[in-house]
Parts: C-alpha cells; structure tokens; sequence
C-alpha cells in the first residue's frame, strides 16, 4: 500500500535542488537551525528546506549503493529519489534545499591527513537527470575541524575515533599535511553534472544573511537570530579525558548508549573561561594548518569556487 501511496509523487520534479554540504561543526547547525526558523517563510517564495531531523534517515536511503550504482534498475532509482525527497515538492517550480554534512562522509571521514575520501554523491549524480543542482561546499580550518571530529567520533565511533587520531598524529609529526583543494577538486569530479561553489567560516560568519541568499538562489531580507549551538560545541579539555579513560576501560560497552552517555559528559564539562575547548593539536601545528587553509583558499580562488 505504502508503494502505491508514493506513486503518486513519481512525476514531480523540483525546479532545483540546492545542497549545502558542511563540516560536523557548530557553524553548519547554526545554518540549519536558521533555515529551519525560516521555512514557513521560505515556503512563500517557493523554497522548500527540509530539516535535518526529517532528511537524514531518508538520506541513508538515497546514500544506498545498491540502488543508485550504474548496474541499480532506473524504475528503483527514480521511485526512491521520488518518494523520499521529491515528495516534499507541491508544485514542479518548487525549489528544495539540503543542508547535510554525511553527504561527505561519516564524522570520522574527517580524521584522516586526506580527509573526506569517498563523499556519497551518487543520489545526488541521479538527480542531476531530472533537476539542476548547485552544490555549496563550505570550509573551515583543520585546526578547528579536526578536534570537533574527533570529540563527535568519539560519542557515535569510539574505538574507530582513537585510532584515526592516533594515525592522523603521526601523519602530522611527519610534516604531511591536509588540505581541503584536492578534498573539493574530488568532489567536483565526481559530481561532473552539478555546479560546486564555496564559502568559508568566516565568510558565513560575517555575512550570513548573504551567505544563506546565495545557497537559496534568491536574496532574504535578514536570517532569524539563532544561539551558537552548544550540541555541536567542541567540548572541554576534561569531558574528551573522560570520555577516553571509559573507552580505555571498556566502560563504553557496558552502557547500552554510549552516545548519550558520551554527550552527558560533554554537557558537563562544556568549554569555558576556567575550562579550554579541546584540543590534541599544539599551538604550533594549529599556525600550520591556519597558514595551510589559507594557502588553499588562495589556490581554489582563480578557478571561481568562491564566486
């Protein structure tokens, strides 16, 4: 019956499909918690967000190789892009906009000296055939992404996250570094069919409103006030110690949600004046990766990514 109930959005087509892919960091749930604010809004000028919390377990359905590889049936494919996201559309001129950070990968895809290797693109490829889509890549220091994805690696990977970070330290004490130019050239090249753009941190920052405008595709007058998410916060220096000491021990196995009992921590030992944000990079190696990040945005910018 379900299958029958969804045929009936076979046919849609949105005017354009416009995907926001970011980092696991605060500043990508600022986004969505803003968008989210202004949907009713949106839904007005003919733009349809659709929240993270309703997207995401559709996304791990549209992530599927199996239906969307090259050897995947076209009746599949259409019925699955159709009844898990063209649903949304009302009409064929609506616009849909994503906001999702897996579409790079899993947190943990983040801990490697050449992170995000095999971004999940091919839901978005098959798209191409039935809608225009602009992807907007947004950026930020590895100084800065590196902890944050550790400290979520650790609620959700554990064991995986220790590792990385391990492996991942010795890589940087070798003189290797990370750089986001061949992360988005990789992108690029396996989205051939879709148009790929930038921003930074800071850009988004400083010039939010506008930011959000050029994701959207039409101007807004000013985005709603949104508090810096604490969920997504980077914890203190004394949650991440206790958080590794029970995995050490094995405690982490004995508790039935260890991501919730992971984020209980966190909250209790969030970052503050008597207590700094965590860090397993020293002062020096972060001056590298700022220098680094800022040589990649020099490089990315001739070829028009920040456009």
């Amino acid at each position: 019956m379900q299958q029958l109930k969804n045929l009936q959005y076979f046919f849609r087509q949105p005017k354009a499909l416009r995907i926001h892919v970011g980092a696991h960091k605060t500043a990508t749930t600022h986004l969505q918690d803003a968008l989210k604010l202004c949907k009713a809004s949106l839904e007005l000028q003919g733009i349809c967000y659709i929240p993270i919390d309703a997207f995401r377990y559709k996304l791990r359905l549209l992530d599927q190789n199996r239906v969307f590889s090259q050897q995947g049936n076209w009746l599949e494919k259409r019925y699955t892009l159709t009844s898990k996201l063209f649903s949304v559309v009302n009409n064929n001129q609506q616009r849909i906009v994503l906001s999702e950070e897996n579409i790079l990968g899993r947190v943990t895809d983040a801990l490697y000296i050449s992170p995000y290797p095999a971004p999940n693109v091919d839901f978005i490829n098959y798209a191409t055939t039935y809608t225009d889509i602009s992807v907007f890549l947004s950026i930020r220091s590895f100084s800065q992404i590196y902890p944050a994805a550790y400290a979520t690696g650790l609620k959700f990977f554990p064991e995986e996250a220790i590792r990385l970070k391990h492996a991942l330290q010795e890589a940087l004490d070798k003189g290797l570094r990370p750089s986001w130019v061949p992360v988005v050239k990789r992108l690029e090249a396996q989205m051939p069919r879709c148009q790929l753009k930038c921003w930074t941190f800071e850009r988004y920052k400083s010039h939010q409103t506008e930011t959000v405008s050029r994701l959207l595709g039409v101007s807004i007058d000013d985005l709603p006030a949104v508090e810096n998410p604490t969920l997504t916060a980077t914890p203190g220096v004394e949650a991440i110690r206790e958080a590794e000491a029970q995995v050490a021990s094995g405690e982490h196995r004995k508790v039935k949600k260890w991501f919730k009992v992971c984020g209980d921590i966190y909250r209790a030992n969030q970052a503050c004046d008597g207590q700094p944000k965590y860090t397993f990079l020293t002062p020096a190696m972060q001056k590298e990766l700022d220098e680094q990040y800022l040589t990649d945005i020099a490089t990315l910018t001739p070829d028009g990514y920040f456009t």
